[in-house]
């Protein structure tokens, strides 16, 4: 970026230091106001040349004490609370912007930011499938247009103001993830961004225990909707009972639904699966019928391709020129597939939820030869998770050949599997993750040929392990 000092004292009102080789403290001139930094960083170990540190308070420690690194690492300028006392002896200019609150400070400075650049900002949030709609979205945009898209987990009141001062004249299109942690966050990032489009993937019992209810969970997400501007579009799934309900809070936005409802404006019909090799759909919209090739393994990404149509089309983007973006788009998301000699391995380790769990159980279905499932507890569902264990159990029996659960709420999975009629001896518990990945090598080993093995667990079971057993084989 070349975000300058004069666009930071503008947003901030923050009081600006000039420190100078022996620490010296200069008052600023007006050669100052021009000087550009290249990226904010709020984690000094990742700074580079030239870049702009802010020093954010944390649970386990304070950025000030990081300072000091973060200017021998090559820090132009960094964002602060207060001066420290051991600053470093470093040759040249270095900037301090001092200011009460620095995280405010950075979000501030990412909004103007935002306003001085043309490109048109596309807010994505939902319980599940963010992160492959904005991927997908991304994808189709940057077919015709240079498009700045969010990064790793880039999708927080600190992360989304990085990604927005990474704006350049250069881009058009801006795709930005929103994550929620309670009610309220997803307004305050809105309020950041500013987004002409949002768009809500669904609304389920993911976090439950933090959030509190599915009511809530939807209202939050909603935030989004309710902050866009007259002129702005929210494109919503039609077969999300709670997000279509949204189309009455969208305020002065226009409303698009998709999904295969019938009264959805982008409707997917004639699904076709070609295995990893992605399929086809058919999708009726603005009078017509346009039969579409996906290069994206999973049909549960169907809504996400319809949510990048909507976005498309809004963007002038011609019939033509989607198709052969979709055609030709591969996913570098969290999900990664490995094809070895004797076994294919889908990596979907990051995360689990009901739905996602579902979904990622419909690309194992997808894949060749026999089908291992190992999956693991899912956290942070509340009253609901024996339930959502129950079905993802039944879900799973229609799937796989072998079942493999790992950890103990993970037992109704696998009962909920027998009774639906898997073979109780090829339903395996575990506690651990040791063991999962010797249950695995066991079934391997024991009847050659072609598998497709699926590791799936939320974040806290270190699901990854085993991944990492399989991959080492």
């Amino acid at each position: 970026m070349t975000l300058d000092v004069a666009a930071i004292l503008s947003a901030t009102g923050a009081r600006a230091i000039r420190l100078s080789a022996g620490h010296r403290f200069d008052e600023l001139s007006v050669a100052d106001l021009e000087t550009g930094f290249r990226e904010a960083r709020v984690d000094s170990r990742q700074v580079e040349q030239g870049d702009l540190f802010v020093a954010l308070p944390g649970e386990q420690t304070d950025g000030h004490r990081f300072i000091g690194q973060a200017l021998r690492r090559g820090a132009l300028g960094a964002m602060v609370q207060r001066v420290p006392d051991d600053l470093p002896d470093v040759p040249g200019h270095r900037y301090l912007f001092v200011t009460p609150n620095p995280l405010q400070a950075l979000q501030s400075t990412a909004t103007l930011w935002r306003r001085r650049h043309a490109a048109e900002v596309i807010g994505i949030t939902g319980s599940i499938g963010k992160t492959t709609t904005k991927e997908i979205i991304a994808g189709v945009l940057s077919s015709a247009m240079p498009t700045l898209r969010s990064e790793a987990n880039l999708n927080t009141e600190i992360g989304v103001p990085m990604m927005l001062l990474r704006l350049g004249p250069e881009h058009r299109a801006a795709v930005l993830e929103m994550g929620m942690y309670v009610p309220g966050d997803i307004g305050l990032l809105a309020r950041i961004a500013e987004p002409r489009i949002g768009i809500v993937t669904n609304v389920h019992p993911i976090h439950l225990e933090r959030a509190g209810s599915l009511e809530r969970i939807a209202r939050g997400k909603s935030e989004l909707i309710q902050a866009l501007p007259p002129g702005g579009l929210a494109i919503l799934n039609a077969d999300d009972a709670w997000t279509r309900a949204m189309a009455v809070s969208s305020g002065i936005a226009r409303v698009v639904l998709v999904g295969t409802a019938p009264d959805a404006a982008y409707r997917a019909e004639d699904i076709t699966s070609h295995g990893l090799d992605g399929y086809e759909l058919t999708v009726r919209a603005e009078g017509g019928a346009h039969r579409l090739r996906v290069g994206v393994a999973g049909t549960h990404t169907v809504h996400a391709v319809l949510a990048a149509i909507a976005t498309g089309r809004e963007m002038d983007l011609s019939w033509t020129e989607i198709a052969t973006a979709l055609e030709a788009l591969r996913l570098d998301s969290r999900q990664r597939i490995t094809r070895r000699d004797d076994f294919l391995l889908i990596d979907d380790s990051y995360n689990a939820a009901p739905m996602s769990v579902k979904a990622a159980l419909d690309l194992l279905r997808a894949a060749p030869g026999r089908k291992i499932a190992v999956l693991g507890d899912m956290l942070e569902l509340g009253e609901g998770e024996e339930t959502a264990h129950r079905e993802v159990g039944e879900y799973a029996a229609a799937v796989a050949d072998w079942l493999v659960a790992r950890g103990p709420r993970s037992a109704g999975t696998a009962e909920a599997a027998a009774r639906r009629g898997m073979d109780a001896g090829r339903i395996v518990h575990v506690d651990d993750n040791q063991h999962a990945l010797e249950a695995v090598q066991t079934i391997l080993s024991s009847d050659p040929g072609k598998w497709s093995v699926l590791v799936k667990g939320s974040r806290g079971m270190r699901m990854e392990e085993i991944v990492h057993g399989l991959e080492n084989l």
